[in-house]
């Protein structure tokens, strides 16, 4: 894949996209069930569904976790869950395969922002040639301070801050199909984007 500035106007394209959730663990959104991060996600994986975009969960050292596919959206499908020992899940071969499998030149990246996990899913991500968008409202941060230090590490890297609500309306910008228009809108408004 060519890291190409044109290719970063792309985002609309979901051929073009696969997702990856960092350190998805049910149990930290429990917590705080109507949090703007839990409905950001839901509307994110509702947009998933919709449009069949491939996605992968990457944890690090999830015991317990028997099944390679997770349930967690509200529709049928499943999405892969890789298991690593180490904190950089470009370095973990299971993580490099699924991702490799897709073929798609941009990656949607949100979840649970630990000290390394996300940092590093996303600083990999561009370094292995993708253009990497990180959802700033679906991601779980620690701390104010937190996010700050890791989204300039990011953005100076050249990953992409996005928001779920741009997310939706760039992909299902087609307001003169109405089945396309409808979609859009109910997902934003089942999730109060």
């Amino acid at each position: 894949m060519s890291h190409d500035i044109r290719q970063r106007s792309a985002l609309q394209s979901p051929d073009r996209i696969g997702i990856v959730i960092v350190d998805h663990l049910s149990k930290h959104y429990q917590t705080v069930p109507d949090s703007q991060q839990t409905q950001a996600i839901g509307a994110l994986l509702a947009l998933r569904d919709a449009l069949d975009l491939p996605a992968t969960i990457t944890r690090y050292r999830e015991k317990g976790v028997k099944d390679s596919r997770d349930p967690i959206a509200s529709g049928g499908s499943t999405i892969v869950v890789t298991n690593r020992q180490v904190l950089d899940p470009w370095e973990d071969q299971g993580f490099v395969n699924v991702i490799a499998s897709w073929d798609r030149a941009t990656l949607l990246v949100f979840g649970r922002c630990t000290e390394a996990s996300l940092t590093f899913t996303v600083l990999g991500a561009l370094a292995h040639g993708h253009d990497c968008f990180f959802v700033v409202d679906a991601i779980v941060w620690p701390s104010s301070s937190i996010e700050s230090a890791h989204r300039s590490r990011i953005q100076q890297a050249g990953g992409v801050p996005v928001s779920t609500r741009q997310i939706i309306l760039e992909l299902l910008r087609d307001w003169n199909d109405l089945e396309t228009r409808a979609r859009a809108n109910q997902i934003i408004s089942k999730f109060g984007i």
